[in-house]
């Protein structure tokens, strides 16, 4: 299958984690900042121009605490193969021999980019909630890049060696 195979099913499985955790900590962030959350739905609500579903901030906390688990699963899973993909492309320019670190250095430089400098926008829900979503994906960045790392060696196809053909003798 190749590098890119390999890349493809490391970041599968590694975004399944990613996703697992995200979605678990996702929720349990809502749980703990349902006030805030309910406030800025309310909010949003409001500054609709009409509202024709009936959409109230209780309904729609109840939804998000379904919807958002299985948003980020699958979210995990795609990105994680495209991450996969682009690992399997770089990771001979990462630093070190051992795939499970290049992979960790690999998740590092994905949360920077990812979590870090575009994830500045999660900031509507309050400064605690940017700081644990901070906190918590990057130890999700670090095992995405562990799982990746390892399954993607694992896979690794290795050239055999060819065995050398016994001389001849002199005849």
């Amino acid at each position: 299958m190749g590098k890119y195979g390999n890349g493809a099913k490391g970041g599968l499985l590694g975004g399944f984690a990613y996703g697992i955790i995200s979605a678990i900590v996702t929720d349990a962030t809502l749980v703990l900042y349902k006030s805030n959350v309910l406030s800025l739905l309310k909010t949003e609500i409001g500054s609709l121009p009409s509202n024709p579903l009936n959409l109230t901030p209780g309904g729609m906390f109840s939804m998000m605490l379904v919807v958002a688990p299985i948003v980020l699963i699958i979210s995990g899973l795609i990105v994680g193969v495209i991450l996969g993909l682009i690992f399997a492309a770089v990771h001979n320019s990462l630093p070190s021999k051992d795939y499970r670190i290049k992979g960790i250095i690999f998740g590092i430089i994905i949360w920077v980019i990812l979590d870090l400098l575009l994830g500045l926008y999660n900031r509507g829900y309050g400064a605690g909630v940017y700081y644990i979503t901070l906190a918590v994906e990057f130890g999700a960045s670090l095992l995405y890049g562990y799982i990746l790392g390892r399954l993607f060696n694992r896979w690794e196809t290795r050239d055999k060696a060819v065995l050398e053909e016994p001389p001849y003798p002199n005849l």
